[in-house]
Formats: C-alpha cells, sequence, structure tokens
C-alpha cells in the first residue's frame, strides 16, 4: 500500500471559508472508493495503490477542489517516495541557487521552504 498525502492552504481570508468541508470531501470520496485514510484539521492521509490514488486525486479536484481554486492550495506528496532523494542545507547554497527548485525536497517542503 502507497500513502498520499495531502496538505489544504487556505489563500483567501477575505471570506468566511473554513477547510473541514474540504476534509470532508477527501474522507467522503475516500469511502466511495474504498481507500483507507486518517484526516486531520489541515488534510488527510489516503492509502492505496498507486493507480488507484491517482484516480482518486483527479476525482478530487475535479469535483471538489475545482471549485475551489480561488480558495484553497492543495499540495499532494507521496512521503513513502521522500526519502529517495538526498537532503541539501541553506547553507551550502547560494542565494541563486537556493532560489531554484530542489529535487531533493517534496512538493509540499517546497512550498513551505518559499513562503518562510
Amino acid at each position: 500500500m502507497r500513502r498520499l498525502k495531502i496538505t489544504l492552504y487556505p489563500i483567501d481570508f477575505d471570506t468566511p471559508f473554513s477547510l473541514n468541508d474540504c476534509v470532508m470531501s477527501i474522507a467522503i470520496l475516500s469511502e466511495e472508493m474504498g481507500l483507507g485514510y486518517r484526516l486531520n484539521p489541515s488534510g488527510a492521509t489516503v492509502e492505496g495503490r498507486r493507480s488507484e490514488l491517482l484516480i482518486f486525486l483527479r476525482h478530487l479536484k475535479n469535483e471538489t477542489f475545482g471549485k475551489l481554486s480561488d480558495k484553497i492550495v492543495m499540495i499532494v506528496s507521496f512521503p513513502d517516495e521522500d526519502n529517495n532523494f538526498p537532503r541539501r542545507t541553506h547553507g551550502e547554497e547560494t542565494a541563486a541557487t537556493w532560489a531554484e527548485p530542489r529535487p531533493g525536497l517534496s512538493l509540499e517542503e517546497t512550498v513551505l521552504d518559499m513562503i518562510g
């Protein structure tokens, strides 16, 4: 079984909005597809075969998050695969290479790195 980590970040702070509805959408779709899942306040971890997880993501994006693209950012990673890349520290890099995407980081880590 593979794991898929989904983390949601709100980007619309002008209108009242809760991530709870989005997290529930993940749970409902997981139940419908027969996938295992664990919820947290800002996302979920979904378990299944890689092909099932990719189909899950497509359905999640099309059915649920396509309507909310102006309110949230959805960061997706396969945490099991993160350990295959060597890690680099900021102290060993120049400012120019630090600003470029680093292949050793997951997408979530890269976004968090960019926003500080």
